[in-house]
């Protein structure tokens, strides 16, 4: 069974557009160094589009352990080159934060990223708008909607 399926099998049903839409993203943004808060299929996505780049690392943070482990023992060996995980935010700074968590605590986190760091939100993240409105309130942000398939599926913004 590959990393999809094993992944599909444990959690709620992945928007293939909004794999697409991260796809993209870090294909033409090209970043050297990414954070994912909440690892899954995007996880598997987000290191095919830096093979792609031949370039850029992925730490990947997973609350939940056992389920890190399904995800992470699932990527195939010549991806694992480009990742790290951990129950805990990186100690480097991001060129790129995606967010596909439920966890507020990440909030105070993400401030502190650097000028020009670009966040992604999976907008089905219920919160999506609350972290919006906290980094604009915490730093100047600015923020853009991507619509893919007529769906508002990923938030992109960037902190100035």
């Amino acid at each position: 069974m590959g990393i999809y399926e094993t992944i599909q099998e444990i959690r709620h049903e992945t928007d293939p557009g909004d794999l697409w839409s991260i796809y993209q993203m870090i294909t033409k943004l090209k970043p050297e160094r990414v954070v994912e808060y909440g690892a899954g299929v995007s996880t598997y996505v987000i290191l095919l589009a830096m093979a792609e780049n031949s370039r850029g690392s992925l730490h990947s943070v997973e609350r939940n352990q056992e389920y890190g482990k399904t995800v992470f023992g699932s990527i195939p060996k010549t991806l694992k080159s480009r990742l790290s995980e951990s129950i805990v935010w990186p100690h480097w700074e991001a060129d790129l934060i995606y967010i596909d968590d439920e966890n507020k605590d990440i909030l105070p986190t993400i401030t502190r990223a650097k000028p020009g760091t670009k966040i992604l939100i999976d907008n089905r993240v219920e919160q999506t708008k609350k972290i919006v409105e906290f980094l604009q309130t915490q730093r100047a942000f600015e923020f853009k909607k991507t619509l893919i398939y007529e769906n508002p599926l990923i938030t992109l913004g960037e902190i100035k």
